[in-house]
């Protein structure tokens, strides 16, 4: 569940529904509206923009008021408290295949083993000044200080690290995730949550991960595995940074015996941190945390073909403030228009003659860009049968059933794979998440981020 939307997963059908939530039934209308004009903001603007690749395809799905009402009171017990004020009113939703499965990544596939699915925010990856309160601090490390003086904890993740193509801060940044994951990382092992948003260091999301990556040595007595959290780290890594392409193949580098170096790195240093800690490990941390540190903007260029470089791209369409932004929007409603109408200008993408077009095509690609800083990364991998297991000798056999086995072998040619430490594993990668924010809440955006520099500021004085 998160802010905007409530998902029910059916596994029976292997899919999900995605309910839009809201605080009151007298939104019902807007609702309606928002759900169509999702379905022509995926067809005419993310399409071209992200490619049908990364997509997932989906449809609107009606239940009956009854079905709703059954479904808000078998869900209510174990809702978030935080997320309470906000319920589901409108009985239709958009229903997509459940990206937790290894069925939906990996259709007929020979595999080995279980399927981990990895669900990741990460977040903006520029820093647009203009559009950054504070001068070193990216928005997403600013709101961490906010969160701190709220709830009392903060993520070490800062997105910049994930966007910079270098792939030690890459892996720096997916560990950083995984220490403090939120409601930006959640891992899936065969469609089943492993953790809680503290930590992905929990006994069962540690057991699945370490069995899943054992290695089996045909000359040795024993197995041997590499860590599962490191080698979890190096496969997301390639498959984030790596071309994603048909019938591609990448290598992953990790030891195996994952060295006491890379165990401190993944070892959970400054993500949950309460302010009334009295113990000297809580007090090293809390100093750690208290250092001012600065976000590094410094790039090595992503591929083209990668998912961070498709998004990144896409996140830099924008070059206009929130402030810019809020102008145009008011330039337009000044001129006759309603918001109602700029968006159906939008979602159509039937404004070309329009005199307004210049105008439009900012507000498009602000859109674009907010959607691109917003959106979920659903990345699946499973392990390949080893081709010794998935062959046979066919000498003796009928021509038919040599095709047939054939065919079998060659099932999982179109995948894009990993190699890690003599072991092959397919991955699949789509994106979610991929709501038009409305154009209306660009105020709020600029008070929040107030809000956040505020928070900061007093802080800093507080550790001084």
């Amino acid at each position: 569940e998160g802010n905007a939307n409530l998902v029910i997963a059916i596994k029976e059908e292997n899919v999900i529904i995605r309910l839009p939530k809201s605080e009151n039934s007298s939104d019902i209308e807007n609702l309606e509206v928002k759900l169509q004009n999702m379905m022509l903001y995926t067809d005419r603007i993310l399409k071209p923009a992200f490619g049908d690749k990364f997509l997932v395809p989906h449809s609107l799905l009606s239940i009956s008021s009854h079905q709703l009402q059954c479904l808000r009171e078998g869900i209510r017990g174990v809702r978030p408290a935080k997320r309470l004020h906000k319920d589901v009113y409108l009985p239709r939703g958009l229903m997509m295949p459940d990206l937790t499965s290894a069925i939906t990544h990996f259709p007929g596939a020979d595999l080995s083993g279980g399927c981990i699915s990895v669900e990741l925010k990460p977040k903006a990856g520029i820093i647009l000044p203009s559009n950054c309160p504070h001068p070193e601090l990216c928005n997403f490390c600013l709101k961490q200080h906010y969160k701190y003086s709220a709830e009392h904890e903060r993520s070490p993740y800062c997105p910049l690290d994930l966007f910079s193509g270098d792939m030690s801060r890459v892996k720096k940044a997916i560990a950083a995730l995984m220490h403090s994951p939120q409601n930006n990382l959640r891992i899936f092992g065969d469609g089943k949550l492993l953790h809680d948003e503290s930590t992905t260091r929990t006994q069962h999301c540690d057991n699945f991960l370490n069995l899943w990556t054992t290695i089996h040595q045909p000359d040795c007595k024993d197995s041997w595995r590499t860590d599962g959290q490191s080698g979890l780290v190096s496969l997301l890594a390639t498959a984030l940074t790596a071309p994603y392409l048909p019938n591609s193949l990448h290598n992953a580098d990790v030891d195996s015996r994952t060295s006491n170096v890379e165990k401190k790195k993944l070892r959970p240093s400054c993500s949950r941190i309460s302010k009334n800690s009295t113990s000297s490990c809580d007090k090293s941390l809390t100093e750690i945390e208290s250092k001012k540190r600065n976000c590094s903007e410094k790039y090595e260029k992503l591929e083209s073909d990668s998912v961070l470089g498709r998004i990144l791209d896409v996140q830099s369409i924008n070059s206009h403030s929130d402030h810019d932004i809020k102008g145009v929007l008011q330039d337009l409603m000044n001129e006759g228009l309603s918001e109602a109408e700029i968006n159906n200008l939008i979602f159509h993408h039937c404004y070309q003659t329009s005199p307004h077009k210049e105008k439009l095509d900012r507000l498009r690609d602000y859109m674009l860009h907010t959607t691109a800083q917003d959106l979920s990364i659903f990345i699946a991998f499973a392990k390949e049968k080893a081709r010794e297991n998935r062959s046979a000798d066919t000498t003796g056999l009928p021509t038919k059933t040599r095709e047939n086995m054939s065919d079998r072998n060659c099932e999982n040619g179109d995948l894009s794979r990993i190699e890690m430490n003599g072991e092959v594993y397919l991955f699949s990668i789509k994106i979610v998440d991929l709501d038009p924010k409305p154009l209306s809440s660009i105020q709020k955006k600029i008070d929040k981020k107030q809000k956040w520099l505020e928070a900061y500021n007093n802080q800093t004085k507080n550790d001084s």
